[in-house]
């Protein structure tokens, strides 16, 4: 990795953190309660696409860290953001291996099978992993019966699902643009 990637991986750690809501106010308002649509994600996603896994756990970290280092209440909404992220990053990241490996990429060119791939996998793998969390956290932190915790939870599952959506294919737009500026990334993901 030359200092070129390594200054992006920065740059991408600052600006996934700048673009949390509770820093740049930047998000709009979701159906679900306490929730929003937000971009913050989009950075980390962009940094797997272009550097791999490690690297965009660790931009993860950055951003999880420095919300619970700035701000009161951070380390339970930061984890609690930060669980289902992180299953999203790991749908994401097996499905570009998948394509990486197995199909030979034009140069320059999206393929539309792997982002939708990658967004299905990102839903579903987000789903195990961060749901199972949220009822958890939901039915002994809260005095919800469960068919208002499982109301909640199918409001989030549309947002969540909303959210990804938007938020993979872009990564993959601001991948592609940025391989293609600046010449950086790996050929292919390790």
């Amino acid at each position: 990795m030359n200092s070129k990637e390594i200054s992006l991986i920065i740059v991408f750690a600052a600006i996934s953190v700048s673009l949390h809501p509770t820093i740049s106010g930047l998000a709009i308002p979701s159906f679900a309660l306490g929730r929003w649509f937000q971009f913050w994600e989009i950075p980390i996603f962009a940094a797997l696409l272009l550097f791999g896994l490690k690297y965009a756990a660790i931009i993860a970290a950055v951003d999880t860290i420095t919300l619970m280092v700035l701000f009161r209440g951070g380390p339970f909404t930061s984890w609690f953001n930060i669980i289902p992220f992180s299953g999203t990053l790991l749908g994401v990241f097996l499905v570009h291996r998948l394509f990486s490996r197995r199909y030979q990429k034009q140069e320059g060119q999206l393929n539309r099978k792997e982002i939708f791939f990658a967004i299905v996998s990102g839903i579903l793998v987000r789903f195990l992993i961060g749901y199972p969390a949220f009822y958890l956290l939901l039915k002994y932190l809260t005095p919800m019966p469960d068919p208002a915790i499982f109301t909640v939870m199918i409001f989030h599952g549309i947002h969540d699902t909303i959210l990804v959506s938007y938020s993979v294919p872009i990564s993959y737009l601001l991948a592609k643009l940025i391989r293609k500026h600046l010449n950086v990334g790996l050929t292919s993901i390790s």
